[in-house]
């Protein structure tokens, strides 16, 4: 996993990545993948995230969904100067789920400047702040019988609800 061609993914472990600040995800498979994949079946994905630029963009978002779905988006791009430009951008989303004791609420700020003094010369300072809480996140299963038929409503959940992960 690559974050902006660095090694490393901020959606770690059983969290579920946000594509909000996202601009594209790269595969690589094959032979050449082999350099960077850390094991079966090996390969690469690189998260290539949105980066200021000159052209003034406003773009706001609203969702609101099945199971109390709610959140917001809000990019902001522009120029500051002509060598100097910025991106801010903002996410809010929460959910509850069909599953008990399941639920997801996410936060992301990202932002950058770009400085470009020339045509062959450009710099950019990017962050990322992530916050992903998700109760309930591992699903350990549903009971079934011996001919695959659910045991147990399809909203049962295993978990408790002190089972959560936070990132």
């Amino acid at each position: 996993m690559f974050y902006d061609g660095v090694r490393g993914d901020p959606f770690s472990s059983f969290s579920v990545p946000q594509l909000f600040n996202v601009e594209r995800v790269e595969l690589l498979k094959g032979p050449a993948a082999a350099v960077y994949g850390g094991g079966e079946p090996g390969g690469m994905i690189n998260y290539v995230t949105k980066k200021p630029s000159f052209n003034r963009t406003r773009s706001l978002n609203l969702t609101v969904g099945n199971y109390a779905l709610a959140g917001g988006s809000l990019e902001l791009t522009d120029g500051i100067t002509e060598d100097l430009a910025y991106r801010l951008g903002g996410f809010y989303e929460k959910q509850n789920s069909f599953r008990n004791n399941a639920d997801s609420e996410n936060i992301e700020f990202s932002g950058g400047l770009l400085f470009q003094p020339s045509d062959t010369t450009s710099v950019d300072f990017t962050f990322d702040y992530i916050q992903q809480d998700l109760g309930g996140n591992r699903l350990r299963g549903v009971p079934v019988d011996d001919e695959g038929n659910f045991i147990v409503d399809r909203s049962y959940n295993a978990n408790e609800k002190f089972d959560f992960q936070d990132l």
